[in-house]
């Protein structure tokens, strides 16, 4: 392989990295802004990268029509970077892609894939599984690593651990949370937003135990109260069941 490609990749995922961290919303390309001419710019890097390393070029070319919220070719990339063969790093940022884009039971597939306690960044991907509302396969696995001796006892194991204890006994699947969080995420889509996802855990034995998945939005608290009700809609249309071991809610964080 040419020895270009390397550095030139890590210099494109900085700047992917960089101009998601710039906004909370999809890239408008219909629209010229210094937001959109970055993103064609890097999309002339990318077709650059293609002739040398296709298959790096494929899994950034998935995370940049990430950024317009272009599920259909953010997915066509990625296959075709898992038809040239794909790395665990590769599908790892399929998951993010798919996490930003809302596509949570999607994210799950990927994360079901790839966790494993001796996987080196085991910690790092657990994480991501968390956002994509894998509460059960997280914890599955912290036992399993603890059983084989892998310190981890951090404050979000203790988090997982006992959102596992709430939901087990609501009997609520990591399925059906995603399903839920799948409801929230076209709700985001049609507002063009990625939400920040914050599990957050409520234990007061004999006054309620639940847990709740805030997304946190940049919008007012009345915009945020609106999305809460199309979210309702949402959960009517796809018959999500709801109940009180488990909620997801849109919170205004600034307009």
């Amino acid at each position: 392989m040419n020895a270009i490609p390397q550095p030139k990749t890590h210099q494109i995922v900085d700047r992917i990295n960089a101009l998601q961290a710039a906004s909370p919303r999809f890239i408008d390309a219909s629209g010229i802004t210094p937001l959109s001419r970055e993103w064609r710019a890097i999309r002339h890097e990318i077709d650059q990268l293609m002739r040398v390393d296709a298959c790096a070029a494929w899994e950034l070319m998935g995370s940049w029509r990430g950024l317009e919220g272009d599920i259909e070719g953010a997915e066509a990339a990625f296959r075709n970077s898992r038809a040239l063969g794909q790395s665990d790093v590769s599908r790892e940022n399929w998951m993010i892609t798919r996490l930003n884009l809302g596509l949570f039971s999607a994210a799950q597939e990927i994360y079901r894939e790839l966790t494993e306690p001796q996987t080196a960044d085991f910690m790092a991907i657990a994480q991501y599984g968390v956002l994509a509302g894998a509460i059960g396969r997280t914890a599955q696995l912290i036992k399993r690593a603890r059983a084989t001796g892998f310190e981890w006892d951090d404050e979000m194991t203790r988090r997982v651990m006992e959102a596992d204890s709430i939901l087990i006994a609501a009997h609520f699947a990591d399925e059906r949370i995603a399903r839920h969080l799948d409801t929230a995420g076209s709700v985001l889509r049609r507002h063009r937003l990625r939400a920040s996802v914050v599990p957050h855990v409520t234990s007061e034995e004999g006054v309620f135990r639940g847990v709740t998945y805030l997304l946190n939005v940049p919008v007012s608290f009345e915009q945020a109260h609106d999305m809460n009700f199309e979210l309702v809609l949402e959960d009517v249309e796809a018959d999500n069941v709801m109940d009180v071991a488990f909620d997801v809610h849109f919170a205004g964080v600034h307009a």
